[in-house]
Parts: structure tokens; C-alpha cells; sequence
């Protein structure tokens, strides 16, 4: 029989032992992380960066795609380039108070609370040959909502041409 002085020294010795033999574990398990590491680094990959997506299951979707692939690949000569986007959901914020004005020492303010007024959906087009942006808000985000925005766009893009059409009739006036 142990007395309690031996039994301490032997639970001394155990743990010591079981600490050691921890030790000399994570050690290995370190060195073949960074052994991982350095092969990663060295072959330039990164597995905690993944990228996913998703292929469409329409099944007209390689031919929607070359469509689209072509137009940008072979333009139209005098075509409209517009690129249209839609964004449902938009929540309509207030600020609850209105912020101080920038002065000469002291930065422009603002409060961090607001007040929700509901949602809205933004539809909006960049025409890329002049950089101008028509945007729209409507209450709903339905197709109808959608075609209607674009029936806009055909609307504006066809007095932009025809003022262009005048103001270079009358420029050749001038001349």
C-alpha cells in the first residue's frame, strides 16, 4: 500500500507524464500545420477562400447566354446600351432628428437613430454611352412594375434622340 505522501508523488509523475506526452502531440500537430502552410503558400492556394455558384437549370440558358455573350461580343453599330437592375426590399429610412451642418473645426453630424417608413422596390438603368442613370421606386416589385419601368426607358431614350437630331439640324444651321 501506497502512503498519501507516494500516491501524490505518483499523481505528480502521472501528470507530468500525460502533460509531456500532450506536449510533444500538439507540438507534432503544429509542425505539420505549418508544414501544410508553407506547401499551400508556396503553390499559391488558399482553401479557406471558396467561391460557389450556381448553373442555371433553364433549359434555353446556353442559348439565352450566347445571345447575350454575342451583343457584347458584336454590337449593334448605333445601339442603345443600357444596363438594367432591379432591388426589391429597399427599406425607406429617416433620420429621427436632422443633422448639424459642417463647420469651420467640427465635422458635419448626424444621429444614429432613424425611423422606418416601410419598404420600396428600385429599379434603375445606366446608359453607358453617357453615363446617364434613370431610376425608378414603386410600391410593388411585380413584372408589370418592371415593364412599365422599362416602357419608361424607351419613352426618354426616344426624346434624347430626337433633341440630339435638332440640336445637330441646328448646328448645320449654323454652319
Amino acid at each position: 500500500m501506497l502512503t498519501g505522501e507516494e500516491r501524490a508523488e505518483l499523481a505528480k509523475l502521472i501528470r507530468s507524464k500525460l502533460t509531456s506526452v500532450r506536449l510533444v502531440q500538439r507540438a507534432r500537430i503544429v509542425l505539420l500545420a505549418a508544414s501544410v502552410s508553407r506547401h499551400w503558400r508556396a503553390n499559391g492556394l488558399k482553401p479557406q477562400r471558396v467561391r460557389g455558384f450556381k448553373v442555371s437549370r433553364d433549359p434555353k440558358f446556353v442559348e439565352k447566354l450566347e445571345d447575350i455573350v454575342g451583343l457584347y461580343m458584336s454590337p449593334p453599330e448605333h445601339a442603345l446600351e443600357l444596363c438594367c437592375d432591379e432591388k426589391s426590399q429597399v427599406q425607406a429610412l429617416d433620420r429621427t432628428q436632422p443633422g448639424l451642418p459642417l463647420k469651420k473645426g467640427r465635422a458635419a453630424t448626424m444621429t444614429h437613430a432613424y425611423k422606418r417608413n416601410g419598404t420600396t422596390t428600385l429599379f434603375a438603368a445606366l446608359n453607358i454611352l453617357d453615363a446617364q442613370v434613370i431610376g425608378q421606386c414603386q410600391q410593388r416589385h411585380t413584372h408589370v412594375a418592371w415593364l412599365k419601368f422599362l416602357k419608361t426607358i424607351a419613352v426618354l431614350q426616344k426624346v434624347i434622340r430626337a433633341n440630339s437630331r435638332l440640336s445637330s439640324k441646328q448646328n448645320e444651321a449654323l454652319h
